[in-house]
């Protein structure tokens, strides 16, 4: 895998200041949000490190945090996530960046990011951006393989390629679903294609659309009915949520650009994927409009977290979420 600026600053042992950690992938935001807050904190110590989770927090108030010098440490870290802050104006905290105290180090972890932001411009200018994409099928192949090999297994070519097709829709999937089928096939020496048809339901972007085209009919039935498919299929709750989340993420991106009147040529190139992918990808979602759009990727998104840590009932999360939209009105809450 190509190293990005956040494994070239642990590498060098320099950081800078502010860091945006973006991109549709979770579970790479994760793991770099996690990597560089280990190498920029200690565990425990709260006087030096906040973390703020807040649909656009106060700037005066971060301000005031990063220009308080550290006590005992080297840093003052402020962990920031999902502020809004790359989607709108910020032009306080924006200017603050490019003068920043030397002893602060900000961090975005952002779902939702323009480019043409002045946010977005002050941390290009001044730190560090990355942009967690899926990766290539040679980078999946491997960060899993590892995985393999220290469980004493291997994996024959056409049960990996089976396992690919099944669950690259998100790495939150991928991650579950080989961990049920190591755990499966622990008492042998190879995971082979019946293993991975058996034991993993995987999830396609085509079925997601059919549950996204049921709820855009406002059809309770059909869309719990599709649902419960998947579930019958040993689906896991939580990777359907992330991979709706990284579908929803990015067409919302896509709808946006084409809001903005970009045609699909453009709109492609900026994706980079191919042309035809966004002109289905956009007319799967043609009853929805882009607020409402916004408004499911968003609650969607909540959701996810809150069955990670444990605050809802996945499966249980998942039927709230396709009632509330199949049945009233879209008004985000």
């Amino acid at each position: 895998m190509v190293a990005n600026g956040i494994e070239k600053d642990i590498r060098a042992g320099k950081f800078h200041n502010s860091y945006l950690i973006c991109g549709e992938e979770d579970y790479l935001r994760r793991t770099y949000r996690d990597l560089l807050l280990s190498k920029v904190t200690t565990p425990g110590d709260d006087l030096n490190f906040t973390r703020i989770v807040s649909e656009n927090p106060d700037p005066g108030m971060i301000i005031d945090l990063a220009e308080t010098l550290p006590f005992m440490a080297r840093y003052r870290v402020i962990l920031i996530e999902d502020s809004g802050f790359f989607t709108g104006t910020c032009d306080k905290l924006a200017s603050y960046i490019s003068n920043i105290n030397e002893s602060a180090i900000l961090i975005f972890n952002e779902t939702n990011v323009r480019k043409n932001t002045k946010m977005y411009t002050a941390v290009k200018n001044n730190g560090i951006i990355c942009d967690m994409e899926m990766l290539s099928d040679k980078d999946l192949w491997t960060w899993l393989s590892g995985r393999i090999k220290e469980s004493g297994l291997s994996i024959t070519r056409n049960a990996w390629q089976e396992f690919l097709g099944r669950t690259k829709s998100s790495m939150d999937l991928m991650s579950n679903e080989m961990n049920k089928l190591i755990s499966y096939c622990s008492d042998k020496k190879t995971i082979e294609y019946e293993d991975v048809c058996l034991m993993t339901s995987g999830i396609s972007e085509e079925q997601i659309f059919s549950v996204i085209d049921a709820i855009a009919e406002r059809d309770i039935g059909k869309t719990m009915g599709l649902y419960r498919t998947l579930l019958d299929n040993r689906t896991d709750p939580i990777g359907f949520i992330s991979a709706v989340v990284t579908t929803f993420r990015r067409t919302a991106a896509m709808r946006n650009m084409q809001d903005e009147h970009l045609d699909y040529g453009s709109i492609a190139k900026r994706m980079n994927i191919d042309e035809w992918k966004v002109k289905k990808n956009l007319g799967k979602v043609r009853n929805f409009s882009t607020e409402e759009l916004n408004d499911l990727l968003l609650d969607a998104a909540d959701l996810e977290t809150d069955a990670k840590t444990g605050r809802v009932d996945p499966e249980i999360g998942v039927e709230t979420l396709f009632i509330k939209y199949c049945c009233k009105k879209i008004t985000r809450v």
